[in-house]
């Protein structure tokens, strides 16, 4: 039984390159994870047992153990496979996509995750435990934050090499890019700021995002160029 550890604890900008496209968990793994994301999200950290996941996913508690050997590396592989699955839904560019398509699509999936109730409510359950569970806060930037900020590295690491972007750090391009698009977004979200706007909306800040990224970033012509 393949038995799933805990995200390292590394240097916080160090790409994830071998594990972003990980193996997906075998059915067993991905009920338990289910199981234990719905408790999380419900009772939080400290309320969570794995009695209780054992008991949700239909498992016994010894093969919840098997899997994963804590509630803390649980609380890990929770947050990676829900990372892994909003890194998966960006997918490759499209055939005959130019740059701005490209990067409107991925500035709106940063969007679409960052109102998403579960993202907000384990977001929640982290930084409301964090003072009691010191050892949260670094599970979730490794688990989350660093993976998706090592995939945006792959995609601006990729415009660099089309000429998209100007040649230079793609790490600090992928951190500029997501700050620009998530604005205070993500912040009045977690504080439950009601933030009324219709799709045309959205789309439109979506697309001022790109903009002003592409101002800083890119080269001439670079919002037209068809990528390959």
């Amino acid at each position: 039984m393949k038995r799933h550890t805990q995200p390292s604890i590394t240097a916080p900008d160090q790409p994830l390159a071998d594990d972003i496209d990980a193996d997906t968990p075998d059915d067993k793994a991905r009920s338990i994870l289910v199981a234990a994301a719905s408790i999380f999200r419900a009772q939080g950290y400290g309320g969570t047992s794995m009695d209780a996941v054992a008991h949700q996913a239909g498992a016994s508690k010894a093969t919840v153990y098997a899997h994963y050997g804590s509630k803390a590396e649980l609380f890990g592989a929770v947050i990676e496979y829900e990372s892994r699955k909003h890194t998966l839904s960006l997918g490759p560019h499209k055939p005959g996509e130019t740059a701005f398509q490209r990067l409107f699509h991925l500035a709106t999936r940063i969007t679409d995750k960052l109102r998403e109730p579960q993202t907000l409510e384990l977001y929640r359950a982290v930084l409301s435990e964090a003072g009691r569970f010191p050892e949260l806060g670094q599970i979730f930037y490794d688990a989350a934050i660093r993976r998706a900020r090592a995939r945006m590295t792959q995609e601006m690491a990729g415009l660099m090499e089309a000429g998209v972007l100007k040649p230079g750090d793609a790490a600090e391009a992928a951190f500029y890019f997501s700050a620009i698009v998530r604005g205070d977004l993500h912040l009045k979200h977690l504080m439950n700021i009601d933030m009324p706007g219709s799709p045309e909306q959205d789309s439109s800040r979506a697309k001022r995002s790109v903009e002003v990224f592409l101002a800083a970033f890119g080269t001439e012509g670079a919002a037209d160029r068809t990528l390959c």
